[in-house]
């Protein structure tokens, strides 16, 4: 298991503008009593973070409902991004009433992904942030190869195309978002 006693002295360190990713994976995990350890060691990273006033990134994959319950139940005080966001627009909404914003990765961008494009169509642009995932989640035309943040147009690009902005307008947003969120 982590020992988060490692983890606090790394907090205070003057490069470190963020906690994460934090959060549930359930993808693998069926086991119960594997999944309560993820969700204790969640609720510590929360905790962790609003001690040392850092917003958090959270991962969430095949958990979003205890995802949500959890932030709602303990809620980060200094700002949660929901990292690579692939839920429905619903859903995006309740973490948005919690004061997440909402980051999109590669997927937005694939052909069949009617959830994602949807969430992204209605994200507040207040809240929106863009991301890579590298070396995962390369966006559509270059699927399946190794991604990288020089394939980052491409997701502004769709978002864009979505939201009927500019990519100049996306880029100017998700800037001024990325610098609120990480207090630079």
């Amino acid at each position: 298991g982590v020992n988060l006693s490692e983890l606090e002295p790394l907090l205070t360190q003057e490069k470190v503008v963020a906690l994460g990713e934090i959060g549930l994976d359930y993808h693998w995990v069926t086991d119960e009593k594997e999944r309560e350890k993820q969700k204790e060691y969640f609720i510590q990273q929360i905790q962790l973070a609003n001690l040392y006033h850092l917003p958090i990134s959270i991962h969430s994959r095949d958990a979003i409902q205890e995802t949500y319950d959890i932030l709602k139940a303990y809620p980060p005080q200094y700002g949660c991004v929901m990292h690579c966001f692939s839920g429905s627009k619903e859903m995006m909404m309740q973490f948005i009433a919690l004061g997440c914003y909402i980051s999109f990765a590669g997927p937005v961008t694939f052909k069949n992904a009617r959830v994602v494009k949807s969430s992204a169509r209605a994200v507040p642009l207040d809240r929106l942030l863009v991301e890579t995932d590298s070396p995962y989640l390369t966006p559509h035309p270059f699927r399946g190869q190794e991604n990288n943040s020089s394939y980052l147009p491409y997701i502004v690009e769709e978002i864009a195309q979505l939201k009927d902005l500019s990519r100049e307008e996306i880029e100017q947003i998700t800037l001024e978002n990325m610098k609120r969120f990480f207090h630079l």
